[in-house]
């Protein structure tokens, strides 16, 4: 309620402003009774909505302002959306907006990225979010459209590239079926298969029947194998994790090397499979990979003097406290040493 109530005072604000160096549009007016109309819905306030748009208001524009002065307020068409009103934002669909345009000013993205990147929701607003997301794509939105700073994509981000949204299933197959490319990458050559996606069983044999590459690496030089055991960052530690396993096993059978080292190094020291997963406090994920055949004995991670220790010369080493302070279960410690 916070968000929601800061976001539309912000609207209030920015009409304030556009009032006070032109004359109200009807584009003004239908952002006016948009907030309005979503801070407390009425029949009325609708058939004002319904009026302005008879009228030829535009429920998604450009604003005409220079970014030094822009507050972050969405359009009309991207208020409906952050707010999960799927019928309001199907009624602005219908008026067949530009959806090539950003969401506003400052979020420099058009609205099929921006329906992709929700706050915190619950399960209605995730089953209003996805049903929105379908008609943009029905409307002529692109599944393949890309944010201006990382060329992320939709299916990215529902395969769980962008770290603080968790990989969303329905809205893979949805992307996936309207046309979005599994083999995408951003910015720093990362996709569906180096991110969570990969440590998500659904999103791991879905992006397996599009064709997508598991062995094409990102630009560290990690591959499908460095991510099947992570975590979203609010997943507990040493949470269990009972499909590791068939992760591993389809991996493997589409050829990727269960001890391979990153292909290239990037910031820090980058390790194998064993070495990631510990990274990533996935006991389960440890044991299904020693099961499926990972090798304490084999190169586990390239460390600052370009030297490569085993996981087990690892920690006896540099990494000699890290199974202590990282709550590893006394099991697995004893079959690691």
């Amino acid at each position: 309620m916070l968000k929601k109530n800061r976001l539309l005072l912000t609207a209030a604000t920015m009409l304030a402003f556009s009032i006070s160096v032109h004359a109200k549009s009807l584009e003004d007016k239908l952002l006016e009774a948009t907030a309005s109309y979503i801070d407390k819905p009425s029949v009325k306030k609708m058939q004002t909505i319904d009026a302005l748009l008879a009228q030829g208001a535009k429920p998604h524009f450009e604003f005409p302002m220079d970014e030094e002065d822009t507050l972050e307020i969405p359009t009309p068409l991207g208020l409906s959306i952050y707010f999960n009103d799927a019928a309001l934002t199907h009624k602005f669909l219908e008026a067949k907006p530009d959806l090539s345009l950003p969401t506003s000013t400052l979020m420099n993205m058009p609205p099929m990225m921006y329906a992709m990147l929700p706050p915190e929701m619950n399960a209605k607003e995730t089953a209003a979010r996805r049903a929105i997301i379908k008609d943009l794509l029905a409307h002529g939105a692109s599944p393949n459209v890309k944010t201006a700073d990382t060329s992320t994509t939709p299916l990215m981000v529902a395969s769980g590239v962008v770290e603080i949204y968790p990989p969303d299933l329905e809205n893979a197959k949805t992307l996936l079926q309207a046309g979005a490319d599994p083999n995408a990458r951003d910015q720093f050559g990362n996709g569906a298969f180096t991110s969570m996606g990969a440590s998500h069983l659904g999103i791991l044999k879905l992006m397996l029947e599009a064709k997508a590459d598991a062995k094409k690496p990102n630009e560290n030089g990690q591959n499908a194998m460095h991510y099947v055991c992570t975590r979203y960052f609010k997943t507990r530690a040493n949470a269990p994790d009972p499909e590791a396993e068939e992760r591993i096993a389809l991996l493997k059978q589409a050829g990727l090397d269960i001890n391979g080292l990153p292909e290239r190094q990037g910031m820090g020291m980058l390790g194998n499979p064993l070495h990631s997963a510990l990274q990533q406090k996935n006991p389960d994920c440890v044991r299904a990979l020693l099961k499926q055949g990972a090798s304490l004995d084999a190169p586990a991670v390239l460390d600052l003097n370009g030297n490569t220790p085993t996981l087990r010369e690892w920690l006896k080493t540099d990494g000699k406290d890290f199974l202590k302070d990282n709550a590893v279960p006394a099991s697995l410690r004893k079959q690691l040493l």
